[in-house]
């Protein structure tokens, strides 16, 4: 019989990588390094370790990293390429740069044939990879680029890849391996890693080190197009927070991976007035800003559905 558990999934790794016996201590000591306490978004954190606690969700990783692993990284190094030194050296470039702001080792990075504006980070704590569709590298800029990349490395830094790759098996043709448990077990993704997304705006941004380029790539993400972005006043934009909260329709967002943008943008930009972004990221010596404790305070009820 196969063994299943998750308990025999940390003894693979262990034997594979030569890891502590503490799962969770080999995993704080690869990051022991990223300043992911300062600047996180404190309910992701604590939504992850209540993940991190509960069985069936264990089990599913497990399965995944049996039964999916191999399959979509297979097809990925058959239709995407590699980015190295000597390919697409630019985009190297900036991973590296994003990797060293936040204390990372880079991790191998894709680029994969798509028209639609996106990447995404999939994989396991310590053995993960980015994926950048095409269309991203045509639309937006270097600086753009630099916060899309800060925020895929923003995951790693704060542990999200395991769970973001489990959501992405739950959501294939593979989950109905363990369908008795994959709709309880989406919900609660689900709300988990729309607080991630949180956080690794934040990333993008310390990466960026730029608010109106952070958040000029995250509205031409929704826009999808370099031209009409120049016809959006982001003011306007934000307004339709407000329109929302009165619709019904607010309560699709439970079934998304992302906070609507004009949530995420709002958010955003609390984050570059905080005393932590002006101080420790952009070396200000004023002593104003919000603390991080009232930013998040002020966000969760900003991205409340």
């Amino acid at each position: 019989m196969v063994d299943l558990s998750f308990n025999n999934y940390v003894r693979e790794m262990k034997a594979n990588t030569g890891t502590p016996d503490d799962f969770s201590t080999y995993r704080h000591q690869k990051q022991q390094d990223a300043p992911s306490g300062d600047y996180v978004y404190r309910p992701d954190q604590d939504a992850l370790r209540t993940l991190q606690r509960l069985k069936p969700l264990n089990l599913t990783i497990s399965a995944l990293v049996r039964f999916w692993k191999e399959s979509w990284r297979g097809e990925l190094l058959g239709h995407a390429v590699k980015v190295t030194p000597r390919q697409f050296s630019n985009l190297y470039q900036i991973g590296m740069e994003c990797a060293e702001e936040l204390h990372l080792v880079l991790p191998p990075m894709y680029v994969i044939q798509n028209p639609y504006l996106n990447a995404m980070t999939l994989g396991l704590e310590d053995d993960s990879i980015i994926i950048i569709h095409s269309a991203t590298v045509d639309h937006l800029s270097r600086e753009e680029l630099k916060s899309v990349i800060g925020h895929e490395c923003g995951h790693i830094a704060n542990g999200h890849v395991l769970y973001h790759t489990v959501a992405q098996f739950l959501a294939s043709g593979a989950a109905m391996l363990i369908a008795w448990l994959a709709q309880p077990l989406r919900m609660m993704l689900l709300d988990w890693i729309r607080k991630s997304e949180i956080t690794a705006d934040r990333a993008g941004l310390i990466c960026a080190q730029d608010e109106t380029i952070a958040t000029r790539t995250l509205v031409k993400l929704a826009l999808g197009s370099q031209n009409l972005y120049e016809q959006v006043n982001v003011d306007e934009y934000l307004k339709q927070l407000d329109e929302l909260r009165g619709t019904i329709g607010k309560f699709a967002e439970l079934t998304q991976t992302h906070p609507f943008l004009p949530k995420r943008v709002k958010a955003l930009q609390l984050f570059a007035k905080s005393k932590y972004y002006q101080q420790r990221v952009l070396g200000m010596e004023s002593t104003g800003g919000m603390s991080m404790t009232k930013l998040d305070e002020h966000v969760a009820k900003i991205i409340a559905i």
